[in-house]
């Protein structure tokens, strides 16, 4: 570069980058910064929401390789059976790659990505919209692990913006009678026109021993006559006022014995 502008972590952005100018920027003494560009990672990127473990294996019952920071840029390179678990480009990893779970991961780009198995063996390729494999469509149950999001602190929030963020996806588990039994995924929509509503897609992949109860909040209250959302919707339609905070809360229905869903959220805001 020509020294007036540094390149910086930016997660809002689509690419996760933005540039800062080099006049307004106070680094440490002794700070070395290159002098050419940072080149875009090669290949779908995501955000780390809040600092997490990468593990050798997609649960955590397999080994910490070490830990990312909030803020972090990782290069996506596959997704578990259960979309549950991303692999990503991790040097100090296993053929320079480790697991990360999905639900501290912010990307729009999951959906392409390869599938593997639990020994890191290819199962099938991602397909845009697509459900996720057939081939196990029915794992063992196991209890979701406990994230402690609430109303007043949801699983994530995110602000779409005409300028930005518009597409979300979302992967995570709720169990019950043990384990994670609800989750919160709060987004703030825009509309393009003064006056109109903004106009939103959402689909939802399920796979698990039951099935999911989705319900409409803002405010902290559960909204009536707001349409309704299953296990298997693609590109459902929904109307809402722009510049107001919802929430998805997705939990377990009710039934006998341990009921454990993964689900994979996708939400769209459309010009």
């Amino acid at each position: 570069g020509d020294g007036l502008w540094y390149r910086i972590l930016y997660p809002p952005a689509g690419d996760g980058f933005g540039w800062v100018a080099a006049a307004y920027v106070r680094l440490p003494e002794g700070s070395e910064v290159p002098g050419e560009a940072t080149p875009l990672p090669d290949g779908p990127t995501g955000s780390v929401l809040q600092r997490l473990n990468v593990r050798s294996g997609p649960a955590k019952s397999f080994e910490s390789l070490g830990l990312l920071e909030t803020g972090t840029i990782v290069v996506l390179t596959a997704r578990n059976t259960t979309g549950a678990w991303f692999q990503i480009e991790y040097p100090a990893g296993p053929g320079g790659r480790g697991w990360v779970t999905a639900q501290y991961i912010l990307t729009s780009m999951s959906e392409d990505l390869p599938v593997l198995d639990d020994f890191g063996q290819p199962l099938s390729t991602g397909t845009p919209g697509g459900d996720l494999p057939a081939a196990t469509l029915t794992p063992a149950p196991a209890p979701a692990p406990e994230d402690d999001d609430s109303s007043a602190s949801p699983a994530v929030s995110i602000i779409f913006a005409s300028g930005g963020t518009r597409t979300f996806t979302y992967s995570s588990q709720v169990s019950a009678p043990d384990g994670d039994a609800a989750d919160l995924v709060e987004f703030t929509p825009f509309a393009s026109l003064p006056g109109a509503q903004a106009r939103l897609r959402i689909s939802l992949s399920c796979q698990g021993s039951a099935g999911l109860l989705i319900e409409l909040w803002q405010g902290g209250i559960p909204l009536a006559d707001w349409g309704a959302l299953a296990c298997g919707d693609s590109e459902q339609s929904l109307l809402l006022t722009p510049g107001v905070a919802y929430q998805l809360r997705l939990s377990v229905q009710p039934g006998e014995g341990l009921r454990s869903v993964a689900y994979r959220l996708t939400l769209e805001n459309l010009p």
